[in-house]
């Protein structure tokens, strides 16, 4: 089972710390109104004129969720005697004036006002006496407001709800999807409505759509992280093709894959000629998987799963214009221009056109100026591995007409490194969390790391396993007694541990020939602990 204390204990700190910084944050912003306000009501615009309640002392505000693009109206007139005074503040508690009005409607007032950036945002409500205009009211005084919005089927749709029961673990970091790149933290929590940190990130009308034109293929891109251990995940994405608010329609389901921990898993999604166009919804789902017991064909469009996040977004579906003569020039990439031997990296360009009719094949050489061949099946996207270096580009065709185009070339070189490529057995801590190396010296070689580290080698794991190797530069050493120094510290309890140093001296992929094992400590402590590997 889940070893929950010391993640519990991590989450109640950080929460404490939160609440005061957030109050000092309050504190420091209410002061940027006209004047102190008396109270400071969350309201909520619709296209139904609604009316705040009845005060008769003080200066009020309002703060409300507004959408970009929307219209808003807030107004007094006819609801009071008084000289009203009207300020649209660009945050909750204060902020940048935005808008003013006096004496709109004889000595009441109106704000009409278009929202640029979907965020929140308050109303000050003041008494213009004697040439001043932020005063208390001494007399009745209410002000109605309402919205208008052009709803498109992303927003006006009510889809079922899917999230994680826990908000712990496994958390979406970063979403792709043509020009959307959308970047989160385990801190964040979504701009839309139903928004829970960690566990649902609602993002409809707070990142703008990007279009996707019916017949085409669209890049994407995930990764996952975590909030606190890693217990492997699978992700599912779905776009609302027909728009009936469901995910449920043929094909609509269009990528499942598993997660690796920090790692982005790309690919691409077609765009079917059945599609309809406007703006609609896509959802992102990742769930734990641990120990197999939620695999990727229990994730479903809506519900409840243990751990995990979903997140929503728009897209626009447009109808797509037919490609004609020479398609554009495309930029290639390779995710990895070095390797290990047959490592699997990805081919893959950052500017598929828009045009319908287009199609794509890569093509390999082991030289840069040919002879080449087509390498893996047609498409923009290719997932492939290689023993020897090898180049690779890109060939756009044009349906109508036949005519071609073709990138520059990327390559992939082996490396020739045991130390990094040799097949070595794994090894891993089962949970997260409490001790952790923060430390590791020998010779000339010096690599600090934190709670919040994850490694930049394959397979790593935040706080349980991390690969630096190649990534950080090996010291030479000399025959003999070799000085090293490590620190050992706590990413949440400290219950007393063992350190054993290993290392592969002939180079055969495994530590346990003789004399391989070159250091071992059965009561490491907490802090430096140093000496001579022998």
């Amino acid at each position: 089972m889940k070893k929950n204390l010391p993640k519990n204990l991590i989450k109640k700190t950080a929460l404490v710390a939160v609440f005061f910084i957030f109050a000092s944050f309050f504190n420091s912003v209410k002061a940027q109104y006209c004047s102190p306000a008396t109270s400071n009501i969350q309201i909520f615009p619709t296209n139904v004129a609604q009316v705040t309640p009845v005060y008769n002392s003080g200066i009020r505000a309002f703060n409300f969720n507004a959408t970009a693009g929307c219209s808003y109206y807030f107004a007094t007139c006819g609801l009071t005697a008084a000289d009203t005074y009207l300020r649209l503040y660009s945050l909750a508690a204060g902020g940048s004036t935005l808008a003013v009005n006096d004496d709109g409607c004889s000595t009441q007032s109106f704000i009409t006002w278009i929202c640029p950036t979907t965020g929140i945002y308050s109303i000050l409500l003041t008494r213009y006496t004697s040439g001043t205009n932020c005063n208390p009211f001494i007399q009745n005084v209410s002000m109605t407001y309402s919205s208008t919005c052009v709803q498109t089927p992303c927003s006006a749709i009510a889809y079922g709800a899917s999230a994680a029961f826990d908000g712990y673990d496994e958390d979406i970091f970063n979403v792709t999807f043509g020009t959307l790149n959308n970047t989160s933290t385990c801190a964040s929590t979504a701009p839309g409505p139903g928004s829970l940190i960690n566990k649902y990130s609602n993002y409809t009308g707070a990142v703008a759509a990007p279009f996707a034109s019916i017949g085409t293929s669209v890049n994407y891109g995930v990764t996952v992280g975590t909030c606190g251990g890693w217990y492997t995940a699978n992700t599912k994405i779905y776009i609302d093709f027909n728009q009936d608010g469901l995910f449920t329609g043929a094909n609509e389901n269009v990528a499942t894959f598993a997660s690796a921990n920090g790692v982005a898993s790309v690919g691409t999604i077609l765009i079917p000629a059945g599609a309809t166009p406007g703006i609609t919804r896509m959802r992102v789902v990742t769930a734990e998987n641990w120990n197999n017991t939620f695999p990727a064909n229990l994730i479903t469009p809506t519900g409840l799963y243990d751990y995990g996040e979903t997140e929503d977004y728009c897209i626009n579906i447009v109808s797509g214009i037919p490609c004609s003569g020479t398609p554009a020039a495309l930029t290639p990439s390779i995710s990895a221009p070095q390797a290990c031997p047959n490592a699997a990296f990805t081919l893959n360009t950052t500017s598929l056109s828009a045009f319908t009719g287009l199609s794509y094949q890569w093509q390999s050489s082991p030289n840069n100026n040919g002879p080449w061949a087509n390498v893996g099946g047609a498409g923009a996207l290719l997932n492939t591995a290689t023993t020897t270096t090898t180049y690779y580009q890109l060939v756009s065709t044009c349906a109508n007409g036949g005519l071609t185009a073709t990138t520059s070339a990327v390559s992939f070189t082996p490396l020739v490194n045991p130390c990094a490529c040799n097949p070595y057995a794994a090894s891993a801590a089962n949970f997260a969390g409490d001790e952790d190396i923060f430390t590791v010296s020998v010779g000339t070689m010096s690599n600090v790391s934190t709670c919040t580290t994850t490694a930049p080698g394959p397979g790593s794991i935040l706080n349980r396993y991390s690969n630096y190797t190649y990534f950080v530069a090996a010291p030479s050493v000399c025959p003999g007694q070799v000085p090293f120094n490590t620190t050992i510290g706590t990413c949440g309890l400290w219950y007393a541990i063992a350190m054993n140093i290993y290392i592969d001296i002939n180079q055969n992929g495994t530590f346990t020939d003789p004399g391989e094992l070159v250091y071992a400590n059965a009561t490491a402590s907490a802090g430096v602990n140093s000496g001579f590997l022998n």
